[in-house]
């Protein structure tokens, strides 16, 4: 069973002073070099650092994939390609959705950012932009704009049935509800 996925914007928002830029980490070549399609992503993050040039930067993920810790690739990354150290800052801490929102949320309610972009793939940005939405609900945060945006060209992919499951769970668990026995995903 499939469904399609909503379309996110590859633009970036206007008329919007985005104050943090939201990077995932994504799996990391053995050799520590990027993919393809991260590499692509991080073209799209510099235009964004540069676009948006009082944002704050945050890169997440811990080593998932293998030995490289890749929000620690990311941050390193967007230094060398000229983005200042202080607007970068690196959790390293997650290994999952859930973690790695939680920790962004913690961020936004400490540091007060109230505009933020979160960079993704059309195959994560769905799950990304739903826990947030549910962390930042949770936790009571008001005020909070969230504006996901697809790093790829404009596309509509099937998403199998075990990607919306796995949406629906980091949803509810950002959101603080870690068993939901009324959730069956047939009924999604």
């Amino acid at each position: 069973m499939y469904f399609k996925k909503t379309d996110f914007p590859i633009d970036f928002p206007k008329e919007t002073d985005i104050d943090l830029i939201i990077l995932y980490g994504k799996q990391i070549n053995h050799d520590r070099t990027l993919s393809k399609e991260l590499d692509s992503r991080m073209m799209k993050a510099l235009q964004a650092a540069n676009c948006y040039s009082n944002a704050d930067i945050i890169t997440l993920s811990g080593a998932v994939h293998n030995q490289y810790f890749e929000g620690e690739v990311l941050h390193n990354w967007l230094i060398d390609h000229g983005v200042q150290v202080q607007r970068i800052l690196l959790d390293l801490t997650g290994l999952d959705v859930v973690s790695e929102t939680l920790a962004v949320v913690e961020v936004i309610a400490h540091e007060k950012f109230q505009n933020i972009l979160i960079l993704s793939s059309p195959n994560d940005l769905p799950r990304h932009f739903l826990s947030l939405k549910a962390a930042i609900h949770s936790h009571q945060l008001e005020g909070i704009s969230i504006f996901p945006m697809n790093h790829l060209k404009e596309w509509r992919v099937k998403i199998p049935i075990l990607e919306q499951t796995k949406s629906w769970q980091s949803t509810l668990r950002s959101a603080g509800i870690f068993t939901a026995e009324f959730y069956k995903p047939e009924n999604i």
